[in-house]
């Protein structure tokens, strides 16, 4: 029940994603857009917390927002960047599959024609009959690990000095 339940949730955020992929927009209004609905959707601050490992608690406690709007912000220029890669026909769930405590939906977006479809993997936790996306797999890449590797080597490069890794989520602006 939980799974038909956290599919169609993932389908109707699926949805969403293809609309705005297709609807042409481009740049800041764009960013904007995929910002509102991480911040909708997607869990970033426990993967944001998770991907600063040891660094966790040296993330000084009136800094924590900062960060947090700095990842949401690196992670929609993300989206915006690659939007072409979420352009397609119809966004499908494949399956979904318990995996520990997370209830995992397999899904894609259908590009028909030659291309190849795009895959989307969710990881979600169920609280009460609500459900948060605690991680996905884009474009091949699982979000918390890339996020995880970059913030480390950032903040190991720097001698975990935050500012290093706040410049580095800034450039997000300019792509």
């Amino acid at each position: 029940m939980a799974s038909s339940a956290a599919e169609n949730y993932i389908e109707g955020i699926g949805s969403e994603i293809l609309r705005l992929a297709n609807a042409g927009s481009r740049g800041v209004p764009l960013r904007n857009k995929f910002a509102g609905l991480l911040g909708k959707y997607v869990d970033l601050r426990v993967i944001t917390l998770a991907s600063l490992g040891p660094y966790r608690n040296k993330l000084p406690a009136a800094e924590k927002s900062k960060l947090q709007d700095l990842v949401t912000l690196y992670a929609s220029a993300l989206f915006a960047w690659y939007v072409d890669d979420f352009k397609g026909q119809k966004f499908s769930i494949d399956r979904s599959a318990m995996q520990g405590k997370f209830i995992v939906v397999y899904s894609k977006i259908e590009k028909g024609g030659v291309r190849a479809d795009e895959p989307i993997v969710w990881y979600l936790q169920q609280s009460g009959s609500r459900f948060n996306i605690v991680d996905m797999s884009v474009l091949g890449v699982r979000l918390s690990i890339a996020m995880r590797d970059r913030f480390q080597k950032e903040l190991k490069k720097s001698k975990g000095d935050f500012e290093q890794l706040y410049a580095v989520l800034r450039e997000a602006e300019t792509w």
